[in-house]
């Protein structure tokens, strides 16, 4: 089986397990195609029935971006993906005329969540964005030293072969994936 993979994704994390209380964070700058750095914020807080409500929003100074281009008939994506990778989640926001993108969510599990959003600020370029994001009683992100291991690994019963193209910080590469 082949895969291609655009690598451009952001993902943008937030909790449902337990009461949350209202916190904001400043996201990490991923990927920016544009001219100018703008910076991305996610205020998170208890929803209807568990869920996390999500409120992000992406600024230039002080200034709140209000329009996006469309990408994937969508103006913004939202992953959220659990830190051991058992909660997956590709979600996408409402935009209201301030700026800001609200969703609400539900998490499976506690633990460390990473949020990316992805979205084309319009006059902007692409902009992607990672909140990492402590659901319950889990600890922030840890600095994590992995060891070279080539460009193929075993999975279970499969063997997954990435392209051993390298990517450049900041830019949007394409990804060969193989599994077998």
């Amino acid at each position: 089986m082949r895969w291609t993979w655009i690598v451009a994704s952001a993902v943008f994390a937030v909790a449902s397990v337990g009461a949350v209380s209202a916190k904001t964070y400043t996201g990490h700058d991923v990927v920016s195609t544009g001219t100018a750095p703008l910076r991305a914020y996610l205020t998170e807080s208890a929803g209807p029935n568990g869920a996390t409500h999500a409120d992000m929003w992406v600024a230039d100074g002080s200034t709140v971006v209000r329009s996006y281009d469309v990408d994937m008939t969508k103006l913004l994506h939202m992953i959220v993906v659990s830190d051991d990778l058992t909660d997956f989640q590709h979600i996408h926001p409402v935009l209201h005329p301030d700026g800001h993108f609200t969703i609400d969510f539900h998490t499976a599990h506690e633990g460390l969540y990473h949020v990316y959003i992805d979205g084309i600020a319009h006059g902007y370029g692409r902009q992607v964005f990672r909140f990492d994001i402590p659901v319950g009683s889990a600890k922030p992100a840890a600095v994590r030293h992995l060891n070279p291991s080539g460009n193929s690994s075993r999975v279970g019963p499969y063997v997954v072969t990435l392209d051993p193209v390298r990517v450049p910080f900041g830019e949007i590469v394409t990804i060969e994936v193989h599994i077998t």
